[in-house]
Formats: C-alpha cells, sequence, structure tokens
C-alpha cells in the first residue's frame, strides 16, 4: 500500500502482477485510508511505501503506530520524508524529519538503509520547480527563467553526485 498517493504516479514502476494499492484520504485515490486509523488487522500487511506524505500528517506518530501494528513480522516500510524543503501545503504542511529523529522515531526496529537525499543545490532547484497546488501566477517569462535556474541547480547535482 502506498500511503499519502492521491495519484497513480509511482505505480507505474512496480512490476505486472504486484500488487500495488494507492491510498489517501483524497477523493481521487484508488481507495481512502487515513493513516492515523488503518482498516487492517494487526500483523496483516506485507508493506507499505510513503513519498513525502508523513509531513502533512499532524498525528505523525500515530500514523507510523499504525504502520507499525499493521506490518507482518519482516514487512517492509518504505518511507521518504524531507528535511531540507520549502513549505507545501497540500492543504497543511506540518513537520520536519531530522535523521537522528527518525532514527529514535523507530528504535528498536530493524532499519535496513537510511540515506539522506539530495542537497541544498536540490532544494533550490525545487523551490523553482512549479506545482498546481503553490498557485504560481508568475508570467511565462518568469516561469521559463525560473526553469532555466532549477535546471542547472539539477546539473550542479548530478555533476557533484557524478564525481564520488
Amino acid at each position: 500500500y502506498e500511503l499519502g498517493a492521491p495519484n497513480e504516479y509511482y505505480k507505474k514502476f512496480v512490476p505486472d502482477g504486484q500488487k500495488y494499492i494507492c491510498a489517501d484520504v483524497s477523493s481521487r485515490a484508488e481507495m481512502f485510508i487515513d493513516m492515523t486509523d488503518m482498516p487492517f488487522e494487526d500483523d496483516s500487511v506485507d508493506a507499505f511505501f510513503s513519498v513525502y506524505a508523513l509531513e502533512h500528517v499532524f498525528a505523525y506518530r500515530k500514523a507510523l503506530s499504525e504502520v507499525m501494528r499493521t506490518l507482518k513480522p519482516g514487512g517492509r516500510f518504505l518511507l521518504f520524508v524531507p528535511f531540507t524543503h520549502y513549505y507545501h501545503g497540500a492543504p497543511d504542511d506540518y513537520v520536519r524529519f531530522t535523521r537522528s529523529y527518525l532514527e529514535k522515531l523507530f528504535e528498536g526496529m530493524s532499519i535496513l538503509c537510511a540515506s539522506g537525499i539530495g542537497n541544498r543545490m536540490l532544494c533550490v532547484a525545487q523551490m523553482f520547480h512549479e506545482k498546481p497546488f503553490t498557485g504560481v501566477t508568475h508570467s511565462k517569462y518568469a516561469r521559463l527563467l525560473y526553469r532555466f535556474f532549477a535546471a542547472a541547480c539539477v546539473s550542479a547535482y548530478v555533476w557533484k553526485s557524478s564525481q564520488c
């Protein structure tokens, strides 16, 4: 189950035949699921996936508790959360997570991998990447300029990453 998925963007990356359900509190989602009160039995779900959704849940500790309650023993939870990221209300944006805070939140759990993604340049690029829900009203020339700047930031990140 992908938690906090109002659309099926990531579903296209899943192999044919793999069960993958997009769940959210949005009417656009495949299945309505409130992360703080999930309709699953204890130890009944193989895996959860959540990409930049937990920061939009005010009671995020309750959501994490529900994930842990419903995961089968040996189940997997792939979580992406922002840290250095601008406010992106959809409709609200409540919290940022540091690596040390996530380690405390998941204390006692087996963490296979914890990794940061990106750098300041990608953060700046993201700030200039326009999304419809942000209500951008710049002229088409300003948007073009912003996109060129964002492309330069992404290029700098890719160049630096390839040098490692």
